[in-house]
């Protein structure tokens, strides 16, 4: 459940919507979803924007994904930057502290992509959009001390 408070997630069709429907891994391979390989993950999130919506009340989160494996998000007009990095085939990223991350599959329909964090029974996490570079200027606020 930890990974539910996270909110991380990712990506291919940029600008395109997505409704939330949370899954299990096995559903979303009988529906024809593709587990995305290490590569893949890194080139779907590196200097991007990710747009995701999670939980049963699809709310929405906005992370950057620097090429230097931090991951900043806005908060109280603040920025949090976490650290990201790939493992194999799945995407790790920083939880409570440097030495805490969780790690998720990533799945790939369409242009549709769907997180699955470890631990998790269902894929909460769909990318709603996906947008090369800091578009939302995140980087510009100051860092949370």
């Amino acid at each position: 459940m930890r990974f539910c408070l996270l909110l991380i997630c990712q990506f291919l069709a940029s600008g395109a919507a997505f409704a939330l429907d949370a899954s299990s891994e096995i559903t979303l391979r009988l529906d024809g979803f593709r587990t995305l390989r290490g590569a893949e993950i890194e080139r779907l999130v590196s200097g991007r924007t990710v747009t995701l919506m999670y939980g049963r009340d699809d709310r929405e989160v906005v992370y950057f994904y620097r090429f230097s494996g931090t991951r900043s998000s806005l908060s109280g007009g603040f920025r949090i930057d976490k650290q990201w990095y790939v493992d194999g085939d799945r995407l790790c990223e920083e939880y409570l502290g440097p030495n805490d991350f969780v790690c998720a599959a990533v799945y790939e329909k369409d242009g549709s992509v769907q997180f699955c964090p470890e631990g998790e029974n269902l894929c909460w996490y769909v990318v709603r959009k996906l947008e090369d570079g800091d578009v939302n200027r995140i980087l510009e606020h100051p860092p949370r001390l």
